[in-house]
């Protein structure tokens, strides 16, 4: 997989939550799980439902005018896209595969006649959503959609014969009509849920059995090497969710065989994944046997299962940063051990494990750089030498990751030889100029091209510790010189072009959404940054450490000066 160029995003995009991007799209009402008894309605969130009210075919509407018409009526899903299918034949209106996904256009499509009765839709392709409900962002080679409709008289009017498979539609009529929620799944070690990114258009009664039907089905392509579940084989949906005052009962079937492990871990998985409607709590059964694991009440909330949060880093985490050679932290304290007075480590950059107990270094030799390594109170071993190293990332078996010589991705074990890793879906040849691991170990993020060329890599992180899956993540940023994970599903993206323009992005994992933040207060262009839940964005500007504490400024931690940071703030992970 080579890394391709796209035009950079124009400023005016930009500031409009970019690339809603595409838009991303997702599940249509039609693809629900089978319901099985009715569900009454409730309030298990206080999202609003957002429907459109498409027109009805007019008489004696042109070709043009009834495709026109049919592409803005398919944005809503109520009753399998009725609106929209009053503008096909009857033969293709039982033909229509409604359900076969999702195409978002950046902007309007263009309609070409082609010849009486056809004509073609054409648009530039920013994202695609499959039947799972995943969102892709579309290769940066400037791939457009095109699809030909063909039309036939019927009673004298115009109507579509052959409606292009799934739904069209563009990024700011998505943004009215879909809605992005989590579907969790297990790290491979089982100690951590991991968000797995799903688009629904679809009233608020139903989504409860959405979601339970997803998480059944299994995690999405791209995520699943890196993820397991307690929820597959064997375990099935056996009623509705009934959504009570307090709760969701869920009915499952399947459960109470697996073991009281495995029970819990899917509790979890459950939990975290009804929580985003809004419900105080759950309640699971299993072919009628209320499923309650150790030390969980019979209703469970999120709280109970906060120990399998993919973003969980203890209440007392401060940044870390590197000034003059040595490891300091936000509070204005030097690091408590040998990193923290200098020890020699000439320290360039630093990663923290997320029990806050080790410390990973690169550091300045006369020739070349080094790997440290070690408890953070004591003293560090070098582990790995090399002309250039990445700033190091921690995985949950307290391996450390970094990139040797821009090219070589290598894993450090806890115990033993360094290992170097390949990266399946990368050419070789390519450099890479940072590497970083999600929190919850299931995905990586790497910065994949030339200097001034770098664009942004998500892939998973399969079993056997290795990156794969990559994809190529909002091909419309270039230029990017560094990257952090915000949380498990949401980065943060510095991207530069020359000495003073430069743009700091929040973007979501799946590619689906681009906002760009302030750089109100800031002295300069940033040219490093690090990120965490619940914590403020770090960056380094002019010589000085600031923070982001909320939307709208940044205020200086460390300003210009003989207190200044030199470089590299970081966030344990």
């Amino acid at each position: 997989m080579r890394s391709r160029h796209l035009r950079a995003a124009s400023k005016a995009a930009a500031a409009a939550a970019v690339f809603t991007l595409a838009a991303c799209a997702g599940v249509p009402e039609s693809s629900a799980p089978r319901i099985v008894e009715a569900v009454p309605r409730s309030d298990v969130t206080q999202e609003p439902d957002v429907q459109l009210q498409p027109r009805s075919p007019q008489p004696g509407q042109t070709p043009e005018e009834v495709v026109r018409a049919f592409v803005d009526a398919a944005s809503s899903a109520e009753d399998r896209h009725a609106a929209a299918r009053r503008y096909l034949t009857p033969a293709a209106t039982r033909r229509w595969q409604d359900d076969a996904g999702v195409n978002v256009l950046a902007k309007t499509p263009y309609y070409r006649p082609e010849k009486s009765g056809e004509l073609t839709i054409r648009g530039d392709l920013a994202g695609v959503v499959d039947l799972s409900g995943a969102y892709t962002s579309n290769p940066p080679s400037g791939q457009s959609y095109s699809y030909r409709v063909t039309l036939s008289r019927i009673d004298g009017q115009w109507r579509i014969a052959n409606p292009p498979p799934g739904l069209v539609m563009t990024g700011s009529t998505f943004a009215q009509v879909y809605r992005r929620l989590n579907v969790y799944f297990l790290s491979r070690n089982e100690s951590r849920v991991s968000p797995d990114p799903r688009w629904f258009s679809a009233s608020r009664d139903v989504l409860p059995n959405l979601l339970l039907s997803k998480l059944l089905v299994g995690p999405s392509t791209g995520l699943s090497p890196a993820v397991t579940t307690e929820l597959g084989d064997g375990v099935s949906l056996k009623s509705n969710v009934v959504p009570e005052s307090d709760r969701l009962q869920v009915f499952l079937s399947g459960l109470a065989e697996r073991s009281a492990r495995a029970q819990a871990a899917a509790s979890a998985q459950i939990v975290w994944t009804l929580s985003q409607l809004g419900a105080t709590g759950v309640e699971i059964y299993d072919d009628g046997q209320l499923i309650v694991p150790e030390g969980v009440g019979r209703v469970q909330h999120r709280g109970d299962w906060q120990s399998y949060d993919p973003d969980g880093l203890p209440l007392s985490t401060q940044g870390y940063f590197v000034r003059q050679g040595a490891i300091w932290t936000t509070a204005g304290k030097a690091a408590p051990g040998p990193a923290g007075r200098d020890g020699g480590y000439r320290a360039q950059s630093v990663g923290v494990s997320a029990d806050l107990g080790r410390l990973a270094v690169v550091g300045r030799l006369s020739r070349g750089v080094a790997l440290y390594v070690g408890a953070a109170r004591g003293e560090l071993s070098q582990r790995l030498t090399a002309s250039s190293l990445t700033a190091p990332s921690w995985d949950a078996a307290g391996g450390v990751w970094t990139v040797r010589n821009g090219s070589e991705i290598v894993q450090v074990p806890a115990r033993g030889l360094p290992q170097r890793v390949r990266a399946q879906d990368l050419d070789p040849a390519e450099r890479i100029g940072k590497l970083q691991l999600s929190r919850d170990g299931s995905r990586v993020a790497l910065l994949v091209g030339p200097p001034g060329g770098q664009m942004l890599y998500i892939g998973a992180m399969s079993s056997g510790f290795a990156p794969t899956a990559l994809r190529l993540v909002v091909p419309g940023l270039t230029n990017i010189v560094d990257v952090a994970w915000a949380a498990a599903d949401s980065l943060v993206v510095l991207t530069r072009k020359g000495a003073l323009d430069a743009g700091l992005w929040s973007v979501a994992v799946d590619g689906s959404s681009v906002e760009s933040m302030t750089s109100s207060g800031l002295p300069g262009p940033p040219t490093a940054v690090a990120a965490a839940p619940d914590q403020p964005t770090l960056a380094i500007s002019e010589g000085g450490l600031w923070r982001l504490p909320g939307p709208r400024e940044w205020t200086a931690v460390l300003p210009r000066g003989s207190e200044s940071a030199d470089s590299a703030p970081a966030y344990p992970s």
